[in-house]
Order: C-alpha cells, then sequence, then structure tokens
C-alpha cells in the first residue's frame, strides 16, 4: 500500500506547505523561501506517483522506491509538524510576558538559531526527496495532473455464464428460496424490477445469480446474461411490464441506486453447509476418508479458517483432495494454510479487487484496521478517533467536525462489505466485526506500514495498566494525537507537562476513578476535542480555562467545586462550548452558589448536539426553587437524568418541549411529588424512577382528560421500572397493563 499512501501524503505535504499558517511561519524564522523550494520538489514528486502506482504492481523495484520515497515524505511530514507545534507553543506562551522561559524563546539570538537550524532541515529534507525524485527517471514514469482510474483498476473479471446446475451449490437453502419468490413474486409498479445481490468477494454472488436464472428463466420470453451495467442499462429499462433483473454486486450503495427493491444480502455458509461443501471436493475421490476421524477432525480444523465463504472452501478443499495422508493434511494446516492467508494464493486477489476501487483514504483507513485481533469487536467512535489521530480524515468544510467526516468513511467501507455484524444506537455506529478474509486482506495490504508490538496485550497505547503516575517526559510525545489512560484506577494527578503536548487532540480518563484533578493549564492543549473521564468518581472540581476549548466535542463530565477551595471553573465555561455531543454529566449541582445567574450562564439551551444529559445535585440542599428551571437544554436531547434534585416539587415546563426523549431517569432523595404527563413525549421508550419518597402521583391529565389512562400517558413506553416510591402503589395499578 506504499503507493496509495505516498501519494496521500505528498498532497497533505503540498496543502500545508501552501497554506498561508506556513507562510507565516516561514516569515518568522526566515525560511520562507525554503518552504517554497519544497513545496516545489514534493509537487514534482507527485505528478509522477499515479504512474509509479501502476507500475509497482508489477515491478519491485517501483515498489522498493515508493517505500524510500514513502518514509522521506513521513520525515517531512514531522518536520512541517515540529513548525507548527512550534508556533503554537510561540503565540501560547506570548500571553505570559512575566516569565523567564518566555523572555527567552522570544529573545532575538533564541530565534535567530531556531531558524537556522530549521532552514537546514527544510534543506536537508529537500535534497533527500531531490534524490530520490531523480531516480524516477529510469522508470519511465509519466506525469498525471489529475487522479485518473489506473489500468489494475478497470481489469475485468473472468467471463461468466448463465449456466449453473442447481445440484451445484450446496446448501443455502433460505437463499435459494428467497430469491425465486424475488423473481416472481414481488409487485411493483414499475415495468422492470431490479433484484440486488450484496456481498463481498467469494460468497457465490455470481453462482446463486446464475441459479436463479435457471430456475426462473421459462417464465420469461426473452432472457440475456450480460454483465456490464452502464452498457445495458439504457436498453434493458425499456422491458415490458414484469420484467426483472439480477445484480450481483459487493456493495451496499450499488444495491441502493439501482434498485428500490430490498438488497438480499449474502452471508457466509452455515457450519453444516460448509462441512457439506468441503466434504464434496476434498473427498471427491476417496470416499472412505470422509468417515475417517483423523480426516474429519484436521479437515474441520482447517474449514475453521474459511470463515463460511464457498471460494476459499472450493480452494482449499480442491488442494487437499490432492493430498493423500493424514501428515500432508497436518503440514497443510500449520504450513501452507498460514502462508495462503499471507500471500492471498488464489482467495485474496478476487477480494483485492474491491481493496482498489478504494478512494485513496478509505484505503488508508481500512488498511489500519489490520491492528486489531481477528474477530474482535471493534469500538466503531474510537476507531474513527484512531483514523483522525493518524491523520486520515480530511477536512474540507470547517461546519463539519472530523468525527462526523470520520463516520462518513465508516459508512463507505461498510456499505462496500468492508465490515460486518455492525450494531448502532440509532444515532452512531457502535460496534462492527471484520472477516477472518478481510482482515487477511487489510494485512495483506498494509504490508510493513503498522504491525504489533505485543500482539498477547490487551491494552491499547497506555490504558489498563494499572499505572501509579503519568512520567513528566510524555511531553517529549510532541506528535501524539490519542492518548489513552483509562482504566488506570491509581493515577491521581496527571504531570504538569502533558499540556505541552499541543498536538494532542483527544485524551481519555475514563474509569481513572482515583484521578482528583484534571492539568491546571488544560486550555493550552488548543486542538483537543475529546476528554473522556466516564466514572472518574474522584475528580473535585474542573481547571478554569476549560470553556477556552472550543473544539471540544466530547466532555463526558463537569464536576463543580463544592466550597471553590480548588479554585475550579464555574458553570459559565460552558457556555462557549456549543460543540459538545454524546453525554455530558454535571455533578455537585448542589453546591453552586448564585444558582439561576450560574445555570442560565451554562448556556445549555444552545447544546444543539448533545444527546445525553445528566443533573447531579450531590449531598448538598439548593435553596433556590426555581433553579431547575432554568437548566433548560436544547429540543434535541434523547435522554435526561437528574438525581438528588431537593428544589420545589414539581418538574420544570421544559420537559414538554424535549419531544425527542427515549429515556428518563430519575432517582432521590428528592422532593418530586407529581410527575409530569409523558402523553407530551411521543418517543418516550422507558421510564426509570427510584428512592422518590414523597412521589404521589402523576399529573392527572392527559391528551383526552382522562385520569389514568395509561396509554395517554405512556403511548410509546417500553420499559417501566419504579423502586422504593411507597406512595405509588394506587397509580401502579392504573399501569399494570404495561
Amino acid at each position: 500500500m506504499a503507493e496509495a499512501i505516498a501519494f496521500d501524503i505528498a498532497g497533505g505535504l503540498a496543502s500545508k506547505l501552501s497554506s498561508l499558517a506556513l507562510s507565516q511561519i516561514g516569515l518568522w524564522w526566515n525560511f520562507k523561501d525554503d518552504i517554497e523550494d519544497l513545496k516545489n520538489t514534493i509537487s514534482t514528486i507527485k505528478g509522477v506517483l499515479l504512474d509509479a502506482e501502476e507500475q509497482s504492481m508489477t515491478s519491485n523495484l517501483v515498489k522498493n522506491w515508493l517505500e524510500k520515497l514513502k518514509d522521506a515524505l513521513y520525515d517531512a511530514d514531522d518536520l512541517l509538524d515540529d513548525f507548527s507545534t512550534e508556533a503554537l507553543r510561540k503565540d501560547l506562551l506570548s500571553g505570559n510576558k512575566l516569565t523567564k522561559e518566555v523572555r527567552l524563546f522570544f529573545s532575538s539570538s533564541n530565534q535567530f538559531v531556531y531558524g537556522l537550524k530549521m532552514g537546514r532541515q527544510i534543506k536537508a529534507i529537500k535534497a533527500r526527496l531531490t534524490s530520490i525524485g531523480s531516480e524516477a527517471k529510469m522508470f519511465n514514469l509519466v506525469e498525471r495532473d489529475s487522479l485518473v482510474e489506473p489500468s489494475f483498476m478497470s481489469k475485468k473479471r473472468q467471463r461468466t455464464h448463465s449456466f449453473m446446475h442447481k445440484d451445484e451449490i450446496i446448501g443455502r437453502e433460505d437463499d435459494k428460496a428467497a430469491l425465486p419468490k424475488l423473481m416472481l413474486g414481488f409487485q411493483s409498479e414499475e415495468n422492470v424490477c431490479i433484484i440486488p445481490i450484496v456481498g463481498f468477494g467469494g460468497l457465490g454472488k455470481t453462482a446463486l445469480a446464475q441459479f436463479v436464472y435457471e430456475i426462473v428463466k421459462d417464465h420469461f420470453e426473452m432472457r440475456i446474461w450480460w454483465e456490464q451495467w452502464v452498457s445495458l442499462k439504457k436498453l434493458l429499462m425499456g422491458g415490458a411490464k414484469g420484467s426483472r433483473i439480477i445484480v450481483t454486486t459487493r456493495s451496499l450503495r450499488v444495491a441502493k441506486i439501482t434498485s428500490k427493491c430490498q438488497p438480499h444480502v449474502l452471508k457466509g455458509l452455515s457450519d453444516d453447509d460448509a462441512w457439506s461443501l468441503f466434504k464434496e471436493i476434498a473427498f471427491e475421490q476417496r470416499s472412505t476418508d470422509s468417515t475417517s476421524l483423523e480426516f474429519v477432525e484436521i479437515g474441520k480444523q482447517i474449514l475453521e479458517r474459511c470463515g463460511g465463504v464457498p471460494l476459499v472452501i472450493r480452494t482449499i478443499a480442491g488442494k487437499l483432495s490432492f493430498k493423500n495422508s493424514k501428515n500432508d493434511w497436518l503440514s497443510f494446516k500449520d504450513n501452507e494454510l498460514a502462508r495462503i492467508s499471507q500471500n492471498g494464493g488464489e482467495i485474496l486477489p478476487t477480494l483485492k479487487l474491491s481493496y482498489d476501487h478504494l478512494p485513496y483514504h478509505l484505503k488508508h483507513c481500512f488498511a489500519y484496521c489490520r491492528l486489531y485481533p481477528k474477530d474482535h469487536k471493534i469500538d466503531v467512535r474510537t476507531l474513527v478517533q484512531f483514523w483522525i489521530a493518524q491523520g486520515f480524515v480530511k477536512q474540507s468544510s470547517p461546519s463539519q467536525s472530523l468525527e462526523e467526516i470520520g463516520l462518513g468513511y465508516f459508512k463507505d467501507l461498510v456499505e462496500r462489505s468492508f465490515f460486518q455484524e455492525v450494531e448502532d444506537d440509532e444515532t452512531w455506529f457502535t460496534t462492527c466485526k471484520m472477516h477472518d478474509l478481510m482482515h487477511d486482506l487489510a494485512e495483506l495490504v498494509a504490508g510493513t506500514e503498522s504491525s504489533f508490538i505485543d500482539s498477547n496485550s490487551s491494552a491499547s497505547e497506555l490504558n489498563n495498566l494499572n499505572l501509579n503516575i503519568v512520567p513528566r517526559s510524555i511531553h517529549k510525545l510532541k506528535h501524539l494525537r490519542y492518548l489513552d489512560l483509562s482504566d488506570n484506577p491509581n493515577i491521581k494527578i496527571l504531570p504538569k507537562s502533558i499540556c505541552n503536548m499541543q498536538n494532542l487532540q483527544a485524551l481519555k480518563l475514563d474509569w481513572c476513578v482515583g484521578l482528583e484533578e484534571l492539568p491546571k493549564k488544560i486550555a493550552k492543549l488548543v486542538n483537543l476535542s475529546h476528554i473522556g473521564c466516564v466514572h472518574c468518581y474522584g475528580l473535585t472540581h474542573m481547571p478554569r480555562g476549560i470553556g477556552k476549548l472550543t473544539s471540544l466535542e466530547m466532555l463526558s463530565r463537569f464536576v463543580v467545586d463544592k466550597d471553590g477551595s480548588q479554585g475550579g471553573a464555574d458553570l459559565s465555561e460552558l457556555s462557549g462550548l456549543i460543540n459538545l455531543k454524546g453525554e455530558l454529566i454535571i455533578s455537585n449541582l448542589g453546591f453552586v452558589k448564585n444558582a439561576k445567574e450560574m445555570f442560565r450562564a451554562a448556556n445549555l439551551k444552545e447544546k444543539q448536539h448533545l444527546e445525553a444529559f445528566v443533573l447531579e445535585w450531590g449531598d448538598d440542599n439548593n435553596d433556590d426553587d426555581k433553579s431547575l428551571e432554568v437548566l433548560q437544554p436544547h429540543p434535541n436531547l434523547k435522554m435526561l437524568k437528574v438525581g438528588g434534585w431537593r428544589g420545589n416539587a414539581k418538574f420544570p415546563s421544559w420537559l414538554s418541549l424535549l419531544t425527542k426523549l427515549v429515556d428518563i431517569t430519575i432517582w432521590g432523595p428528592s422532593n418530586f411529588k407529581h410527575l409530569p404527563s409523558f402523553a407530551q413525549l411521543p418517543c418516550l421508550q422507558q421510564l426509570k424512577i427510584s428512592n422518590l419518597t414523597e412521589l404521589q402521583c402523576m399529573e392527572d391529565h392527559g391528551p383526552n382528560g382522562r385520569h389514568g389512562d395509561t396509554e395517554s400517558f405512556f403511548p410509546s413506553l417500553k420499559v417501566l421500572r419504579l423502586w422504593n416510591c411507597p406512595n405509588m402503589k394506587s397509580w401502579w395499578r392504573t399501569t399494570q397493563q404495561l
């Protein structure tokens, strides 16, 4: 994948070198001309990379040249990162004129020395790239000024025909029953209806289409087996009423574009069907071996590596059919099978066609996934954050966040069948898996780009290592974008030096239950978009200045300073954080002074991207009865939790405006005596109430004005939990029909 990476890095470097920001840096340190020279060198090399990519498919010399070029481009990228980091540090330090560090940094001699040093490094990397670029002449590379489709993307697959004997497809009884029904029974307003069959390479889409063709062909006056959709679409759409077209594709997007019909998505064969296919081919010449327990045991171990994919089963079983002894089979399992997975054999080239058609940015993202173990349940949000940290996600418009763009990348890969078992919670993809064959493909295309330090470790960067302290020297990782210290319960404080990691975008501290505070100068981390502190129960306050981190999209917890002794941030620092997403927990609300003013200053109404809001009052009593009314969230909210509220006995009026609420949780101790009519919340599915000892009833009006009308109160409710609410017994009887 070096060729794809080299092209992408070169493009990114050219953009950075053309930026106004880098031009300004060049003026500061007097190496603007050097930057311009480096840009011209990289642009020249970039022009031949598209041709080099095509030649690298057949030439190891070109492939090795690309590897060398890629290493140099990485070093150039690191150098530009150094410039940007130093410039950002300069900008941040300029606000504090009293420190010796600032005076030293801005001394004319220091700036002069730094400029000379950086100028020498730019000249060195430029000379290195020029030398590598000159080597390209021996390959006769052709310059291209646009991203044209290389010839390997235009390769035609082996031509197929329509005939398939019905006995040649083993298993897939559900598929073989469903597709003829779609062909003959599906009612469509259009004359011509398209039936898509979707799945990644090797699953047997074409074979199934051939089978269906043979089954239904007598129901149609005219038949044709075609393979090029674009050239035939206009001709075929003029067919008579009742016409049907079967389209096989690896892309769910293609299926949606070509047809209004729900696509038929193929999965791997069941264990029984897979064994039947394997046995028929592997034991074709030696039926007696199929009953030998030794051969059966080895065969089933080999079959586990096939993932239920017919192409893989046929290929491997075919090889075994020529091996006659138990030792031959064992040798194949322990040696040759591993090489097939690594080198692709006859299997992965079929899948690689899908990879070859990916845009360059998606090639990066897919290959990166080889770092996950096989059959691992991948957390999608974390995966997207990794892509962002690696610089794979490109932002073309500030109106869309990097996380949203990264999610779009993930959707593109899902639609192309690169992921499976995708789960979601209606607002975000949560987890997914990669088929073992796709994982093999990711390893193949990633090559030496990535590798495991310890494949047996379950830790990710630095989480769950039982750390007691984080070393001060961590700030030397100045290029780091993603730092995960989660699940280290013994960490109490973070080193001050962490605030010098200006490139840091994500700081994950979830389940660091002993953590007492965040770094005081966290406002210096201007690129920070995620602060994860879920279940950080030891936090006593938020650092002042956290509100300056206007790029923040995730702040899982905001802790109010109980008595002001910690000098912590007040709620007004939440005002400008309008890009917050996901869940926000605000704890110790009962300790807020001037509650109305502070609650209003938090500006919760403007946080339209927040999906979940948790209000925890803590142990103190707040005597301002109206303060809860001021904590009005945005109407987009989907989950609301309120705990320990001891103000007035009624719910705030804004509850009726939260028409998208799906989940409400209320726990005491609390003074609530009445619950509102939830008929105004048509999407509410879960209501959980506990420890409300004063609670007596629900407001006695639904949309029909009928007291106790359960359907009026709970139009969509699926879960109702009441615990330790002793005065609710009479009301509970009216809801038992739920």
